[in-house]
């Protein structure tokens, strides 16, 4: 009995290395993930459900810039409804999620910001919402169990560390930057030897056995950390005032 339990240990993550392997070399991915709820397939997008407008209330509140609702354009396996928000001063865009994937509840918040020098940083609630970065080019920190509120003042002095690198998404096509990021992302991979273009249009792309192999082995030296980890956000750390 012993020796089956240490077999059992021993071999789970062997076992979930192998699996994450194999679907990495099997998903087909798409360049740009987020489907306009106007062209949107019946069904695609979840309804609106707790985290999502509890979220939503705290945007309002703090007079975030609505960007639209999305669906996720994987598939049928993902069934999630998406909101967009940004920022004031344009610094971040923020992504809310909340639905299935093959089935399986997912809810994430995570905050994307652009440097002058092509890093991303960013900053969850939830390790599934940030995929692993094989470009190495994504700062990310993930805070589980932190409210959407949380996320937002934890993003700020983030960037307040490094203010001068930081370079604001444009005001008429903020998604556009968005997109362009994810694109030249992806375009790393496929030099790098990670991933490989699956049509003629470049818009669908998986990872090779190489960038398969990767993703798994470093997705597991990521380190979500409690919320009730973090330190006292500073004081001074304010956004704008949404009534001025």
């Amino acid at each position: 009995m012993q020796l089956t339990i240490v077999l059992l240990v021993l071999l789970l993550p062997l076992f979930f290395t192998l699996l994450t392997i194999l679907t990495g070399m099997w998903e087909k991915r798409t360049l740009w993930t987020f489907v306009p709820e106007a062209e949107a397939p019946p069904g695609l997008i979840a309804p609106p459900a707790e985290y999502l407008i509890r979220a939503n209330n705290v945007a309002i509140s703090l007079g975030l810039g609505y960007l639209g609702t999305f669906g996720h354009g994987g598939g049928t396996l993902y069934r999630v409804r998406y909101h967009l928000y940004i920022l004031p001063r344009f610094e971040a865009i923020i992504v809310v999620g909340e639905g299935s994937i093959a089935r399986l509840p997912i809810a994430a918040t995570t905050l994307y910001t652009r440097l002058s020098d092509g890093t991303l940083v960013a900053t969850t609630d939830n390790m599934a919402a940030v995929e692993t970065d094989l470009t190495k080019t994504t700062l990310e920190e993930i805070w589980t169990g932190a409210d959407f509120e949380t996320l937002v003042r934890r993003h700020l002095e983030r960037l307040a560390v490094i203010a001068p690198q930081v370079a604001p998404f444009s005001y008429t096509d903020p998604l556009a930057d968005f997109k362009e990021w994810r694109a030249q992302r992806i375009e790393a991979l496929i030099r790098q030897g990670y991933a490989s273009f699956l049509d003629d249009r470049r818009l669908q792309w998986r990872y090779t056995p190489l960038g398969a192999t990767l993703f798994a082995i470093r997705g597991h030296s990521r380190k979500p950390r409690p919320v009730s980890a973090m330190k006292p956000i500073r004081t001074g750390i304010e956004l704008p005032d949404p009534r001025a």
